[in-house]
Order: C-alpha cells, then structure tokens, then sequence
C-alpha cells in the first residue's frame, strides 16, 4: 500500500473550512472562522472556531466546536470538547496516537 501523503497546516484548515460549509448554510466560511492559535501533535492539528462564528453555527446548546485533523487529512469535529490548555494539549496528543493506531 502506498504511503499517504503528508498534508500542511494550510491544507488541514481548509478541509475544516470545508467540513463546516457542508453544515452551516447560511453563514459565510472563511479563513475567519478559526481562532489564530491551534494546537499541533506528532500526527495532527487541533482548531477551534471563533467565539462569533461558534455562536452563529452552533447555537446556544453547543458550547465548543472543536476540529482534529490528521497530517494524512483524516477530519474529526468534537461538538462540546473544551477545558484547559492541559487538558486540550493532552487530548491533541491522544488523537494522535488514534491516527498513528490506525494509520490515519
């Protein structure tokens, strides 16, 4: 089986940027939807959407949109999945350990 090729930070964005415009239709995505800061293990990055673009897209029941990709391009979106920069720091390593598992 081939090696999978390696996607950047600017590809792994754009495939959540994607992922979002196929749920949230009447609001515009863009580059300005992510929070500057993200988080970045071995085998992948985790994002987070703006406080405003979180209030149109999720509404009040939600109360954090989280966003994992693997360098590979696996997407995985967590709906309620906040805490501390401890907590999200460990959480990016664990995901990228899922991906190395499954070879994602």
């Amino acid at each position: 089986m081939p090696e999978k090729r390696l996607i950047d930070v600017g590809e792994a964005k754009q495939l959540v940027l994607e992922d979002l415009k196929s749920f949230v239709k009447d609001y515009p995505i863009d580059q300005n939807c992510l929070r500057e800061d993200y988080l970045e293990a071995s085998r992948c990055w985790m994002f987070f959407l703006t406080p405003e673009v979180l209030k149109q897209v999720a509404g009040p029941l939600i109360a954090d949109l989280t966003f994992v990709v693997s360098k590979h391009g696996e997407l995985r979106c967590f709906p309620g999945l906040s805490g501390t920069a401890e907590f999200l720091s460990d959480y990016v390593r664990k995901m990228s350990d899922h991906f190395r598992e499954q070879g994602l």
